[in-house]
């Protein structure tokens, strides 16, 4: 990520598993951990390749769907509606 620019950070998952979006002028990348801190894996997506952002309310939480033109989709769960503005804002699709 360019240092030089602002970073946005939303948190989401459980307790047991955190789920975090970071974002600058050029890339989102999404880092879902395992337990205790340790991270699982992290897809990393250049802002001009998102093609759609979706927010999905279900029954148990909220999910925030990042869609890109390469194929890949991201579906981060219990995240909050102000998390999904802030992403929205910053994508501004």
């Amino acid at each position: 990520m360019n240092k030089s620019s602002a970073i946005v950070r939303v948190h989401g998952g459980t307790f047991f598993v955190s789920e975090v979006i970071e974002m600058d002028n050029e890339y989102l990348v999404y880092r879902k951990g395992g337990f205790f801190g340790s991270e699982k894996y992290s897809v990393t997506i250049p802002i001009k390749n998102i093609v759609s952002i979706e927010l999905a309310k279900t029954f148990r939480c909220i999910k925030i769907i990042i869609k890109s033109s390469g194929d890949c989709e991201i579906v981060g769960s219990f995240f909050s509606k102000k998390s999904f503005d802030k992403i929205k804002k910053m994508i501004a699709i």
